[in-house]
């Protein structure tokens, strides 16, 4: 997240507030900058599908505890501490 917010401010906090419609459309722009500049390169035939891809945000920033959350939380993207106790079959991307 430090990365996007050192590139521009405004579109950080965008997504932190609002990450169920900016994080498709980033996953878009990326598919398309792969298409673009990479895949031929890569697949050796502009006639190959290009693959989807998956945004992963990462943040340094101070997990909140659970139960300091609100409800004007609730839709933005925030940080939380945990330990994973069990794994099963994952989806690709939260909801």
């Amino acid at each position: 997240m430090q990365l996007l917010l050192n590139f521009d401010e405004s579109l950080a906090m965008q997504v932190r507030n609002n990450p169920e419609a900016l994080i498709p459309i980033l996953e878009a722009a990326t598919k398309k900058v792969y298409h673009n500049n990479y895949h031929e390169t890569i697949s050796g035939n502009m006639g190959d599908p290009v693959p989807n891809w998956q945004v992963q945000v990462y943040s340094d920033e101070n997990p909140r505890n659970l139960r300091d959350l609100t409800s004007k939380m609730v839709g933005k993207m925030i940080v939380v501490p945990g330990i994973i106790t069990s794994a099963s079959r994952t989806s690709i991307k939260a909801t």
